[in-house]
């Protein structure tokens, strides 16, 4: 009989974060395959080093950015974040309750009222889906 591997999905609870946010549990998507976590990966570089780029101190050695190449460089940080949007919102919207799951748009909308407003919920919600992923990866806290 052959093993289908299916999507395991895991709660992440917003209580963990605060306890004001009670019982709200996002469903995450804890397996996805390799070809995903790339994608993510290369996301994630390409705002990481986008954004170092645009923050690195003007030196002799690194001297002011001129108007093309800061909107070269704008383009790619957008494209990253885009990614990184898309992989959240599919590893978010995994849960049975489809009016719970969420469009690349809708994470991106978080994501900049995180920033405005609790820029640690956004990095919570980021950080904890990672540490699933990798716990189960590793096989840690099997439910």
């Amino acid at each position: 009989m052959p093993i289908e591997i299916r999507k395991v999905v895991r709660p992440l609870k917003l209580s963990e974060f605060a306890q004001e946010y009670g019982d709200q549990v996002i469903e995450v998507w804890v397996n996805p395959p390799r070809a995903k976590r790339a994608e993510y990966a290369r996301a994630a570089f390409l705002t990481r080093t986008g954004v170092a780029r645009l923050d690195a101190p003007v030196t002799e050695e690194t001297p002011e950015l001129d108007e093309e190449t800061r909107t070269k460089i704008v383009a790619q940080i957008a494209e990253g974040n885009e990614g990184v949007f898309a992989y959240f919102g599919e590893l978010w919207s995994q849960g049975p309750d489809v009016s719970k799951h969420l469009t690349s748009a809708q994470v991106k909308d978080f994501a900049v009222r995180c920033m405005e407003e609790d820029q640690a919920l956004w990095s919570f919600m980021v950080n904890r889906t990672l540490a699933l992923i990798e716990e189960h990866r590793v096989g840690e806290k099997k439910g």
